[in-house]
């Protein structure tokens, strides 16, 4: 959402995915975390680092099988999981968490083959875009 959505020019919206942290009904997977450190805009990072603890999701064996069982049950994202440029990327561990928490995973990503929203669906994880969310939650700006 930071791409489409800069803190600086839309802090409203920001001010609401804020509540819905604080609140605890929304998460933020440690490798997002990272991906943010590492492309986020000055805006971002600031609102990253404003982040309780307790909402960001570390890593665990858990998510690690269930990423071992995707790359198992398909041959193409066991080649794209291995590849070092994919190692820090954070698309297994979202379905992960969505999976085994039964959360809904927030993805601007296309539809197409393999893209966050097609794991999700191939693993019954409810996925929607930043239209969805806002729509879901009842934004109104």
């Amino acid at each position: 959402m930071h791409r489409d959505f800069r803190v600086e020019r839309f802090p409203g919206i920001w001010s609401k995915i804020s509540e819905l942290v604080a609140g605890q009904r929304m998460f933020v997977h440690r490798q997002v975390f990272e991906e943010i450190q590492s492309k986020g805009t000055d805006a971002c990072l600031k609102w990253k680092r404003a982040l309780p603890r307790e909402c960001i999701v570390e890593m665990n064996d858990e998510q690690n099988a269930f990423i071992a069982r995707m790359a198992s049950e398909h041959s193409y994202l066991f080649e794209l999981f291995t590849k070092p440029e994919y190692e820090k990327k954070a698309d297994p561990f979202l379905v992960a968490i969505g999976y085994l928490n039964d959360w809904c995973v927030v993805s601007d990503e296309g539809k197409k083959d393999w893209k966050i929203p097609d794991l999700c669906r191939r693993y019954e994880v409810e996925c929607v875009d930043k239209w969805g969310l806002m729509e879901h939650e009842d934004w109104r700006f």
